[in-house]
């Protein structure tokens, strides 16, 4: 949640505004908006590389089983 406070400045909670921030001083007063949205832009530009990462990693994965497969069952491929 401080993250997200530190990235917009006035949010805080998720569903609804909190009372008081969790990692800013009470002298900021208090929250004007939830951090849904500031959430939200985290996962989208973190997430699209994840996906891309995890993707890739099991389509190497798949062509390493079938290498290994073949190494196993002779006829499979020859």
């Amino acid at each position: 949640m401080t993250f997200l406070e530190d990235q917009d400045g006035g949010c805080s909670g998720i569903c609804k505004e909190g009372l008081f921030y969790f990692g800013r001083p009470l002298e900021d007063g208090l929250p004007t908006q939830t951090c849904l949205k500031v959430f939200k832009k985290v996962i989208d530009k973190n997430a699209t590389v994840l996906g891309f990462c995890i993707a890739a990693i099991g389509v190497v994965g798949f062509a390493l089983w079938l290498l290994q497969y073949a190494l196993w069952k002779k006829d499979f491929l020859f």
